[in-house]
């Protein structure tokens, strides 16, 4: 595999979940201020859909790197590995979000949860993977765009 492809397959990836986490993160604001969502059950289920999907892949690499940080995973492409390299060192930096004091099942468990007492916390870690998917698709951007 080329490295463009590697880059662009990475690229589409963090987009697909960063569009299931704002599909959610907006559902789940939208329900703690009590206004009715524009988007369907069904976009909501597939947001769900897709981001648990990424976590039980996620969980399984992130296993991987905490038993041994220094190599790569394999069978994984490099993009994903990096983020749960990158993952795995924000859990020791200090203000975190809650997303690294929680298990990925639990995180898991919230994305699919319908509780409102789960929201707030929901929200919390949707913004942290957000952040974190979006520090790690730098190199990919630039890797199938170009330098901007």
């Amino acid at each position: 595999m080329s490295e463009e492809w590697l880059a662009t397959e990475s690229f589409e990836r963090a987009h697909r979940i960063i569009s299931a986490i704002n599909t959610l993160s907006i559902h789940a604001k939208l329900t703690m201020a009590g206004v009715g969502d524009t988007a369907s059950p069904e976009e909501i289920a597939e947001a769900r859909e897709q981001l648990g999907s990424f976590l039980d892949r996620f969980e399984h690499v992130v296993s991987e790197v905490e038993e041994n940080q220094e190599a790569p995973v394999l069978g994984v492409d490099p993009g994903l590995n990096m983020l749960a390299q990158q993952f795995v060192a924000s859990k020791h930096r200090w203000p975190r979000s809650i997303l690294y004091d929680i298990s990925l099942d639990r995180f898991k468990q919230l994305v699919q949860s319908e509780n409102t007492s789960d929201l707030p916390q929901l929200v919390d870690c949707l913004r942290a993977l957000r952040s974190l998917v979006e520090q790690n698709t730098h190199s990919d951007v630039v890797g199938v765009l170009g330098e901007l």
